[in-house]
């Protein structure tokens, strides 16, 4: 073999093993997670029960719990936004003209994150693909446009009251446009009160059951 040939032929070898270097670097690179270590199945499974791979996926912050000093959503809050339970919340901030003509709420409220002006993080809508959001979710004030009436709200759906003790509580409320479980359940700016403790757990209703499916499980006498 000529001088020439193995001069390429030993090109070719450098850049083979130097795309395998490539390549393999890159590997463990997202094997360990933007260039840490890989995990033992002990630390995949704490990180996992931690949520810590779900808010890294969705954006929001780490952990579960509100940064210290942040407001707080609470159920007295949430409910208060709302003419009844179930109802579309009323915006509790000020809408611009701006906003209120090109209607970007999802620019806060699809993934959520800590809004700097309110002190607080915008929560998650369940429901991103419906994009004309006044059309629901009514402006701040207007409650001198309506009549005084003796009208009584519905009552507030009971949370907890599993069907046996240490069991998954059921669904309180219905599933129209809230199907997506974790927007109002998970984050840092979910309600305190019904916070869940494993976002990583996606199959929410593999063990919660709407409430109104009761009639499915009635007990019929046996023959």
């Amino acid at each position: 073999m000529s001088a020439p040939s193995r001069y390429r032929v030993a090109r070719i070898i450098g850049a083979v093993i130097g795309l395998a270097a490539v390549v393999w670097i890159v590997g463990e690179t997202l094997r360990g997670d933007g260039g840490r270590p890989s995990q033992s199945p002990k630390e995949q499974l704490a990180r996992a029960k931690s949520g810590e791979d779900y808010h890294r996926r969705v954006g929001l912050a780490p952990g579960m719990q509100p940064a210290v000093g942040t407001q707080v959503r609470t159920l007295q809050a949430y409910y208060a936004l709302r003419a009844y339970a179930g109802a579309p919340p009323s915006i509790p901030h000020e809408v611009d003209a701006e906003m209120g003509r090109t209607q970007d709420c999802n620019i806060c409220h699809e993934r959520g994150g800590f809004v700097k002006r309110f002190n607080a993080y915008a929560p998650v809508t369940p429901h991103p693909t419906y994009e004309n959001c006044l059309q629901c979710h009514a402006l701040p004030g207007g409650a001198e446009s309506f009549v005084a009436n003796d009208w009584q709200s519905v009552r507030l759906p009971i949370l907890g009251r599993p069907a046996l003790p240490g069991n998954p509580p059921p669904i309180p409320h219905t599933l129209q446009l809230r199907t997506d479980c974790l927007s109002c359940h998970a984050g840092p700016a979910a309600v305190a009160e019904v916070r869940t403790s494993h976002p990583e757990r996606l199959n929410c209703r593999q063990c919660h059951v709407p409430r109104m499916t009761d009639d499915v499980f009635v007990r019929t006498a046996q023959r």
